[in-house]
């Protein structure tokens, strides 16, 4: 469940197709790192989300409504002075990386028609979302990148737009089925045939890997082990092929009404287990997926603050309860200790400075067999404790 180069490059078709020439209506900033884009299209209003987050990173339509701060934050005030009234040009995909980068035709300060450029890095927990003006030099961006964070590559406002390091890896829009044998006659052999995929190409995620090896199975009627180079590449060309042409499937699995995956394409490698719900557009099934992750997210965290409130209301009674154990242990001869201090206070005549006990008549306790009183003896330091009232 990743937002590969291939989502990327469905969302990037979808946005393309629907909003170039839109204009840019209204800008806003919901959260920290996501931006909500309104805009006016040949088909009527749009909302582009582009979220940059660290957990669900994006980029696509939405129809979700969000509560916006009542403060523009700085980054979303920005864009509001350079882009609104702006016209999407165009968005296009760097190579098969996960960066896309929308280009907007406005006028700058003087009058002057100019260009600048929004770049999303949909890439995890380094994804990004970059302001740069028409020499791609960068006016800001939601994260800065400075050489205590990354030796690298810096993402810092003045500094020229450098794409990300590339990896050591192949580009799947360009392969052909020779250089597929070379990679495949280089790689590790103990490596399964999706790991291989994913490791050799970038911009593959696992699950659309295991799509392709299990097309070449059903293909060649063989089990996955006994697949050879050529046939894994029959099932590699099938899904390569679906993004070189623009022919996607989006879909959602579910697992007992829980949404688990979602692709460009439709997975048929999970059976007839689970349910595989197909969608007409990417922004849709994005937008199904992600509210219910959003909602259940929610809805988790609403439980452990109130199970955090009933905790501490738990230990604030608990510590009370021992307390008040504690003072009934304490109280348990409250009466004998009565009874010393109202003999004490009754006969205070009888006491003189310094004593320390006394024995006493106790005219509670008639004993009829004696025809007396009992006497107690009293120790003062006790009775002293006890309040005068008493």
């Amino acid at each position: 469940m990743a937002f590969d180069a291939g989502m990327l490059a469905a969302v990037v078709h979808e946005i393309s197709t629907i909003a170039t020439g839109g204009r840019i209506e209204k800008i806003y900033q919901p959260e920290k790192e996501e931006i909500v884009i309104q805009m006016r299209t040949l088909s009527g209003g749009k909302k582009l989300l582009i979220n940059a987050g660290s957990s669900n990173p994006r980029i696509s339509f939405t129809s979700v409504q969000k509560e916006n701060p009542m403060q523009a934050p700085m980054f979303c005030m920005l864009l509001r002075k350079h882009l609104t009234g702006a016209t999407l040009e165009g968005i296009s995909q760097f190579g098969f990386e996960r960066v896309c980068r929308l280009e907007f035709k406005t006028r700058d300060e003087m009058g002057y028609e100019c260009k600048k450029y929004i770049i999303a890095e949909i890439m995890g927990k380094y994804s990004n979302l970059i302001f740069a003006d028409e020499g791609m030099k960068i006016i800001s961006s939601v994260k800065t990148v400075d050489f205590s964070t990354s030796s690298l590559r810096q993402v810092l406002p003045g500094m020229k737009y450098e794409l990300p390091p590339p990896q050591d890896k192949a580009n799947p829009l360009e392969t052909d089925y020779n250089e597929f044998l070379r990679l495949y006659d280089v790689s590790q052999k103990d490596r399964s045939p999706d790991k291989f995929i994913c490791g050799a190409y970038i911009g593959i995620a696992s699950s659309t890997a295991r799509e392709m090896i299990y097309r070449a199975r059903v293909q060649s009627c063989k089990d996955i082990p006994c697949l050879t180079a050529s046939e894994i590449f029959e099932g590699f060309s099938v899904v390569i092929d679906s993004i070189k042409t623009g022919n996607y499937s989006p879909c959602i699995i579910y697992e007992n009404n829980t949404p688990i995956e979602y692709s460009f394409i439709e997975l048929t490698h999970y059976g007839t287990n689970l349910i595989c719900k197909r969608f007409d557009s990417v922004s849709e099934m994005l937008d199904t997926f992600f509210e219910s992750r959003d909602k259940e997210a929610r809805i988790k965290q609403r439980a452990a603050d109130l199970f955090k409130i009933l905790s501490h209301a738990e230990s604030r009674i608990l510590k009370k309860l021992e307390a008040q154990k504690s003072e009934i242990f304490e109280c348990e001869n409250g009466v004998i200790y009565k009874k010393y201090g109202d003999l004490i206070t009754a006969n205070m005549y009888q006491l003189s400075r310094g004593q320390t006990t006394v024995e006493l008549v106790d005219y509670e306790d008639w004993n009829e067999d004696k025809q007396d009183f009992g006497r107690c003896i009293s120790t003062m330091r006790k009775a002293e404790a006890l309040p005068r009232s008493r």
